[in-house]
């Protein structure tokens, strides 16, 4: 699969776009580790992918159905984790080169 070549870099401050995909893995987080996948369209016009690690719900509880395409997020930082990620979903552009994240999202 093309995770392998994934660019995986730090954000520096929270971002705000529009979301163009969200998807969860079929599995919480557990024996595995696993993100949800989101890809964001940024003001500037650049798509970006953010995992959200764990498969974790967003800090204000939002739940998978409140992220939908068109919806405008909120991206906040997280770190890298120092560990691989076992579950991802594939995203339309899983084989494309786009910057990766690691994030929380929510509405702003």
């Amino acid at each position: 699969m093309c995770q392998a070549n994934w660019r995986y870099l730090e954000l520096k401050e929270p971002i705000k776009g529009e979301l163009i995909f969200y998807e969860q893995p079929t599995i919480k987080c557990g024996i595995f580790s696993t993100a949800s996948v989101a890809l964001v369209k940024m003001n500037n016009g650049k798509t970006i992918r953010v995992l959200g690690l764990c498969n974790s719900r967003t800090e204000t509880r939002e739940s998978q159905s409140d992220f939908v395409a068109k919806k405008f997020i909120l991206v906040k930082p997280k770190r890298v984790p120092d560990f691989r990620i076992d579950i991802i979903p594939a995203d339309p552009l899983s084989c494309s080169d786009i910057e990766t994240y690691f994030g929380t999202i929510q509405s702003p």
